[in-house]
């Protein structure tokens, strides 16, 4: 039920519908659960719910409170300024504190606090202390109450033409976005020329139109030339730009696997690895099985990937080796390895960034060190240090990394990357003619396994 896990009834009398009904569905943030006879009591995103759990119903109240309460500001900065700099002077992964003087920096900061006005002031005094230690996963954040979500159209606008003569033109659209369904599609090469009445002019602030609309059906004007000729109007719902985010990843992996298809003539499998957890970990399997497995090798590419824990799953499922042949009669030998768990023995390369980071770099350390394949790219981002988040009195969020990475000779992978192979750099004129060159190596240098 806490921290963003929902709630869940399952009957446990003598009742003959044992079925196990989700009470709660949302992706934000609940905590403090009490329970009284059948009905539930939770808090989310500050309010307060209540649900009955013998009837299994997904609907809930809102339960209406006043509550005041008089807070010293200064007194309960102070507090957790003292707080936070004591969880990282007992738990820091390095007890030398990365060279720096933890005890004066302390006295540094801490005289500082009677200056901060805002928490904004704050938190910038917060930043600025635990960046002395000159480490990667450190962070503080005050506790955020924003619900004005901006909507996206998934649309992409061509911003040159705009700046020419303020026009809305749609360059393109972002596929299975909100703007391409069957019953709300605009074409590429349309304008935009209204959003819910509101006339486009130049200088119109799009996104304003758009402020706390995710979710909700707005009239979006569009004609086929920027005049308003031939104007016919859409009822479309925005979407958060997250998920506008996840459909032009989508797009984007296609687009290299298409790529690898071509260059390697079918050869090879594209396997783009987005974070190190467990939905990713997931995708892997299941595209090793349905996209590597009849391929001669995959390349895997955790460029922009922000980490988490599945390396040593990732490694495991690699460096497997086959070492016994099975099969049914009439059917073609199998690798026990893969009879009996997940297992790609084939060619393999690794593709990484500036933007591989964590978890990512210990699988390119893991990678290198097993012998896995040729790694190509840039050097890692150099930030790996294990993390956790911890709540302070008034709900911000601290990080504390409390756990280091070293390789089997020593070196601290903090602050220290891991090199590819081949250095081969993606620039600025490659991002804007769709090419990849660092993908390119990559297949190159596999079909040399053949």
């Amino acid at each position: 039920m806490l921290d963003g896990y929902d709630l869940w009834a399952y009957p446990t009398g003598d009742e003959k519908d044992k079925e196990l009904v989700q009470l709660t569905t949302s992706e934000k943030s609940k905590g403090s659960l009490h329970a009284y006879g059948n009905t539930v009591w939770y808090e989310e995103g500050g309010k307060i719910y209540s649900v009955d759990a013998e009837k299994r119903s997904k609907s809930r109240e809102s339960v209406s409170f006043d509550a005041a309460m008089e807070v010293d500001q200064v007194a309960l900065w102070k507090q957790m300024f003292l707080e936070g700099w004591s969880l990282l002077d007992d738990q820091f992964y390095d007890p030398d504190y990365h060279g720096a003087s933890w005890d004066e920096i302390r006295v540094k900061y801490e005289a500082l606090l009677p200056f901060a006005r805002t928490t904004k002031d704050y938190q910038e005094l917060m930043l600025l202390m635990i960046g002395e230690l000159g480490a990667s996963h450190l962070n503080f954040a005050p506790p955020s109450s924003q619900d004005n979500f901006t909507g996206d159209l998934g649309i992409r606008l061509d911003f040159p033409r705009m700046v020419d003569d303020g026009s809305y033109r749609v360059a393109s659209v972002v596929p299975d976005g909100p703007s391409d369904q069957d019953d709300a599609r605009i074409e590429a090469g349309e304008f935009l020329i209204a959003i819910d009445g509101v006339k486009l002019t130049p200088g119109t602030n799009l996104y304003a139109l758009l402020e706390r609309k995710v979710g909700k059906r707005v009239e979006v004007e569009v004609a086929s030339s920027a005049s308003g000729r031939g104007a016919r109007t859409l009822r479309i719902k925005p979407v958060t730009r997250n998920t506008i985010i996840g459909l032009l990843y989508e797009e984007w992996v296609e687009e290299r696997r298409e790529m690898v298809d071509e260059w390697s003539d079918g050869k090879l499998a594209y396997l783009h690895i987005r974070s190190m957890g467990t939905a990713p970990l997931r995708r892997f399997r299941r595209e090793l099985v349905t996209m590597a497995d009849g391929k001669d090798g995959a390349i895997l590419d955790v460029r922009y990937n922000g980490g988490g824990y599945t390396a040593v799953h990732i490694l495991g499922i690699l460096e497997r080796k086959p070492f016994l042949l099975r099969n049914f009669r009439g059917l073609p030998l199998t690798s026990e390895t893969k009879m009996r768990s997940y297992g790609y023995e084939k060619p393999t390369a690794l593709l990484i960034n500036n933007h591989s980071y964590s978890n990512a770099e210990i699988l390119a350390e893991g990678f290198r060190k097993l012998g896995l394949g040729p790694i190509v790219g840039i050097p890692t981002a150099g930030s790996v240090i294990g993390t956790s988040n911890l709540r302070l009195m008034d709900g911000s969020t601290f990080r504390k990394p409390s756990w280091g990475a070293f390789t089997l000779e020593g070196e601290n992978l903090e602050n220290n990357g891991r090199k590819p192979d081949f250095h081969v750099e993606n620039r600025y004129n490659d991002w804007v003619s769709g090419a990849d060159p660092q993908l390119e190596k990559a297949v190159e240098e596999l079909l040399k396994a053949f």
